[in-house]
């Protein structure tokens, strides 16, 4: 009986401490929550859309995307762009979705590495996230 026990015991530790790792891995960033991004091609010719949301743990001076660069689908680098408040890419607060639209060659097929950022007074934290291919409006 007292073996049962034992065993029960154990088996209720490993899982208790299996959960208390996942959840550490979950939340590796002080700063970030979540982020996401998807690419479409844009409503107008010559133009590639992107819709991103990004979350923060606490209120942030700058949270959302800080880059952009831009690569064809065969790998090769296009450009970078740099997120602003003034362009919409970054802002403040909690959370932040927005939208941008991004000059491409019409029916040139694309994708993006986006950097998020979250910042405030006490430091900072960057994700790259690589976003589907979508080809630009023609």
């Amino acid at each position: 009986m007292k073996k049962f026990f034992a065993i029960i015991l154990s088996l209720v530790f490993i899982t208790c401490f299996s959960c208390v790792t996942a959840y550490a891995a979950t939340q590796a960033s002080d700063y970030l929550l979540a982020y996401e991004a998807t690419l479409f091609t844009g409503r107008n010719r010559n133009e590639l859309q992107i819709q991103f949301d990004t979350y923060a743990l606490d209120s942030m001076s700058s949270l959302g995307i800080s880059q952009i660069k831009v690569y064809k689908d065969n790998g090769s680098y296009v450009k970078t762009i740099t997120g602003t408040k003034t362009n919409g890419l970054l802002s403040s607060g909690y959370g932040y979705s927005g939208a941008y639209t991004i000059k491409a060659t019409a029916g040139e097929h694309y994708y993006l590495e986006l950097t998020f950022i979250a910042h405030d007074s006490s430091g900072s934290d960057y994700k790259t996230y690589t976003i589907n291919t979508a080809m630009a409006a023609a």
